[in-house]
């Protein structure tokens, strides 16, 4: 009756187991999914030069840039 139930036990481990490796599965599954959707790395090393761009320039800065055009 011990081995049984021992046996009985040993099978049920093995199924909530089993089971626990599918869902990981998915989950990875899903993530690379999503990670393949994401932009490029190369984007966010740019972030702080792309960042500066929408940043008013101030009239010193735009008297430069009027001086090189005009050489």
């Amino acid at each position: 009756m011990a081995a049984l139930v021992l046996g009985f036990g040993g099978l049920g481990y093995q199924r909530v187991r089993l089971h626990q490796l599918d869902q990981r599965a998915e989950t990875v599954e899903m993530v690379t999914k999503v990670a393949s959707t994401l932009p490029d790395v190369q984007m966010w090393q740019d972030f702080d030069a792309i960042a500066k761009l929408s940043q008013p320039v101030s009239a010193a800065q735009d008297e430069i840039l009027w001086a090189a055009l005009k050489d």
